[in-house]
């Protein structure tokens, strides 16, 4: 919690614009008889330069001069940006 608190002051302090989405079924409700493998979308990247160390839920996509921060919390995201259509692009995947 302490995350997503700093976070939105980040965010209001540097007036950027910011959205809230809710992800539907977001968990499994049955058993995997398989293994499942995930990868983290192309731009995203894991790791020093992409991912926080002290929470691994939060994300950052960077390119020239754009920059976006997505932070996953439980069934939730929050979407941050500089670029305000490419996070409404984002927003509508």
């Amino acid at each position: 919690m302490v995350t997503v608190r700093v976070f939105l002051a980040v965010t209001a302090a540097k007036n950027w614009e910011f959205y809230q989405m809710d992800v539907h079924n977001a968990f499994l409700h049955g058993y995997l008889t398989e293994e499942v493998y995930m990868k983290i979308l192309p731009g995203f990247q894991k790791g020093r330069d992409g991912q926080s160390y002290s929470d691994y839920s939060l994300f950052t996509y960077s390119k020239q001069e754009t920059r976006i921060n997505v932070l996953v919390y439980v069934d939730d995201l929050i979407l941050r940006g500089m670029i305000i259509e490419l996070l409404r692009t984002l927003r509508r995947i």
